[in-house]
């Protein structure tokens, strides 16, 4: 959609049309989505919010979880680039993102699942296309796609 968007009216509108999208449907999910569990109101006190900075356990998992999405968006942003640079063909290359998207979420969600209830669980098509990702990327790498 932001592909066809940026090329009928430019980036800058492309980007206001995802954003009033957005708003929209948080607007809509604002308006009907309720609490199962009423709130308990408690008195503010802003120590609450400062003194978990101080732990070391916290410190070292916000450090951690910068350094990781850090080293996967990375990649993330540059894959296109790489895969037009090795030959692939420029609208090929713009699903990359969201193939490599599908393929990670789906393994990890499958990962899960075969820890919880492997024994029910069938393999399915997703399954299949989630380990070939990795061959995707190392023929998409060699060059050999057009």
């Amino acid at each position: 959609m932001v592909e066809q968007l940026v090329l009928k009216v430019g980036f800058g509108w492309a980007m206001r049309i995802c954003a009033f999208l957005i708003l929209f449907l948080s607007v809509i999910a604002f308006l009907t989505i309720r609490s199962r569990i009423p709130p308990s109101p408690a008195p503010f006190r802003f120590m609450d919010f400062v003194d978990p900075l101080f732990e070391l356990p916290y410190l070292f998992t916000g450090i951690s979880s910068f350094l990781f999405y850090f080293g996967l968006f990375v990649p993330f942003t540059y894959i296109v680039l790489s895969g037009t640079a090795n030959g692939m063909s420029q609208n090929l290359a713009g699903y990359l993102v969201p193939i490599l998207n599908a393929t990670s979420e789906h393994q990890s969600g499958s990962r899960c699942a075969n820890l919880e209830d492997s024994a029910n669980r069938k393999p399915s098509w997703l399954d299949f296309l989630s380990q070939r990702s990795g061959e995707l990327a190392w023929v998409a790498d060699s060059g050999s796609i057009n």
